[in-house]
């Protein structure tokens, strides 16, 4: 005659699917932890990054106008203190208004095209 009760050693069916239910929510659970970590430290280099670009973008502006001042001085040599300022300030003015109307050409284009 067939053994229908299970042997002690072995789990019976139920106990089974506890088992691979259990396992399953420890396998999501550390899917979840781990995708914190990795966003965690997503943020913190994305975070050190923009820090980093701020810092460059504050000394860039910095030396910009320094530069910019030397120009004013130099011209002087040539025209008055109002008119070197006046040909600095429009040069850096259209430079800018370039630098935006290229930019806003490439984002009508897309920037691939």
């Amino acid at each position: 005659m067939l053994d229908t009760h299970p042997s002690p050693t072995e789990p019976s069916l139920v106990d089974s699917v506890v088992q691979v239910l259990e396992a399953g929510q420890r396998v999501v659970l550390d899917r979840v932890d781990l995708l914190r970590f990795d966003l965690s430290q997503l943020a913190a280099r994305t975070l050190g990054g923009a820090v980093l670009i701020g810092v460059g973008a504050f000394l860039l502006a910095g030396a910009w106008f320094i530069s910019m001042g030397a120009v004013v001085v130099w011209l002087q040599q040539y025209l008055s203190l109002s008119a070197s300022l006046a040909a600095v300030a429009a040069a850096t003015a259209g430079v800018g208004a370039g630098a935006i109307r290229r930019g806003l050409f490439m984002s009508a284009r897309g920037v691939g095209g």
